[in-house]
């Protein structure tokens, strides 16, 4: 069966038109406009020639980018332009932003397409003779030695490894760190890291989605090489950060290993600039001269006081008593890097809050988050997810269509439409990304538990589903 050609976003056959709006004065806008009204001159084409941007219109995003355009019917590949909003009219185009000055489509030579797209010195250009002869394997071995160590390799678990792809992506992103656990941490923190930067190389296929490169690699390799394009790691939806295999320093510390390969301590002074220590000790004592470390450290030292209580209450520790009320260290929320802690509000949910909370902790949840009430701080808004303005528009969209779904079945299968609302949701793992925006954390199974067995959508209408 032979491959579809790939649709020219711009130039699609039979494609929506996209409104142009000539200048800044233009209210109206037209689905064509001339050459000559947009003050563009192209060599051995008319001023009278229509230009039409006739495209088939993604879904799930409001503006999107388009590369290529009809000019007197013909298709003309034009500098990639996104579409905007003006004057109240989604996805139009702004007709002074129109550039048909793209001269990169041949080599110099002016008989070959080009097939990539210039680059630093770290953008795998060094894989790009594999990736053209669809040698995916022999690609990904070599990609595996544009590997480099971690500077913060002297802060990782034994064990455990850390490593970071320098290739970068088409933007100059995703030059990031890879990690690994057990006796293979090393040789798996390597494969990670050098997936990521054949995914980053193949970034620079020129019009990477329609290039015939890349229309010829596997499923799974075009998948995260589509994520490098976006600028997001290939384990994106997964990833959390590598505090698992990272040792803690003391307080208002960190280490680096220079280019030497020496571990070089550091420490915050009252100022809040990071000063060169000795060593570790030396690090150690200077940080907590410092009064904002001293202040976090009595903080710290009052959560796991607060955590311990809690355990107790539930039967797993020999602690004397249950604290009833929030330590102190809830009182200020700091969020800065998603280090602070945030007050719950226990005043209607009370105990349900501190042992779900509890519950969470010992399933695996970082301590960096303490989970409040909805609407209890700006950033928990979003657990009033029937609010737009506080849930990403994406998924607030997905959730008030399946409601209205629901409450559509709901007068002819007597089923309570939140109720529906409540198998579905959670079907869909709407739950867990809801849980994931506000924050900031992607529950495993277990945790995924915690949260169903404790808790669950709920609606403000009036009835016995109310809350």
């Amino acid at each position: 069966m032979a491959a579809k050609e790939p649709k020219l976003q711009g130039a699609v056959e039979d494609g929506k038109p996209l409104l142009i709006f000539i200048d800044e004065n233009d209210k109206t806008g037209a689905k064509a406009v001339t050459l000559k009204e947009l003050n563009i001159k192209i060599d051995g084409v008319s001023d009278d020639a229509k230009v039409q941007f006739l495209v088939d219109e993604p879904k799930g995003t409001k503006n999107f980018q388009v590369h290529y355009a009809f000019v007197g019917g013909k298709v003309r590949p034009l500098k990639t332009l996104s579409t905007f909003t003006v004057h109240g009219h989604a996805r139009s185009i702004r007709g002074w932003r129109v550039d048909f000055n793209y001269v990169s489509q041949k080599r110099l030579h002016g008989t070959e397409e080009q097939t990539w797209s210039t680059g630093p010195s770290n953008c795998g250009a060094e894989l790009r003779s594999d990736i053209e002869d669809r040698d995916e394997k022999s690609a990904f071995e070599k990609a595996k030695k544009l590997v480099a160590g971690s500077s913060l390799a002297p802060r990782v678990k034994v064990t455990c490894a850390r490593v970071r792809c320098r290739v970068v992506n088409v933007n100059g992103q995703l030059a990031c760190d890879f990690t690994g656990e057990g006796d293979d941490a090393l040789e798996d923190a390597t494969a990670k890291a050098g997936w990521q930067a054949l995914c980053n190389a193949i970034s620079f296929l020129v019009r990477m989605k329609t290039n015939k490169v890349f229309l010829a690699l596997s499923p799974d390799l075009q998948r995260d090489a589509t994520l490098a394009l976006e600028g997001k790691r290939y384990d994106y939806a997964t990833f959390e950060g590598h505090g698992h295999v990272t040792m803690a320093v003391p307080l208002g510390t960190r280490v680096e290993e220079n280019v030497q390969g020496v571990e070089q301590w550091y420490y915050r002074d009252a100022s809040g600039d990071w000063k060169p220590a000795n060593d570790r000790a030396d690090a150690e004592k200077k940080a907590l001269l410092n009064q904002r470390v001293q202040e976090e450290a009595r903080r710290i030292e009052q959560h796991k006081q607060f955590v311990q209580a809690i355990d107790a209450d539930l039967g797993e520790s020999n602690a004397a008593a249950t604290l009833t009320t929030l330590p102190n260290c809830f009182a200020s929320v700091d969020r800065r890097l998603g280090r602070g802690f945030n007050a719950g509000s226990f005043v209607v949910l009370g105990d349900a809050l501190l042992i779900v909370n509890c519950l969470l902790r010992r399933a695996g949840c970082p301590t960096h988050f303490f989970v409040g009430a909805p609407g209890d701080t700006l950033h928990e808004l979003a657990l009033l997810c029937g609010n737009g303005e506080w849930v990403p528009r994406t998924l607030f969209d997905r959730m008030t269509v399946l409601y209205q779904k629901c409450a559509d079945e709901e007068r002819t299968t007597n089923v309570k439409a939140i109720v529906r609302f409540n198998q579905v949701a959670t079907e869909q793992d709407l739950d867990v990304e809801l849980f994931q925006v506000v924050y900031n954390h992607r529950c495993d199974a277990k945790q995924i538990g915690v949260l169903r067995e404790w808790g669950g959508f709920k609606t403000a209408l009036l009835g016995e589903d109310s809350t």
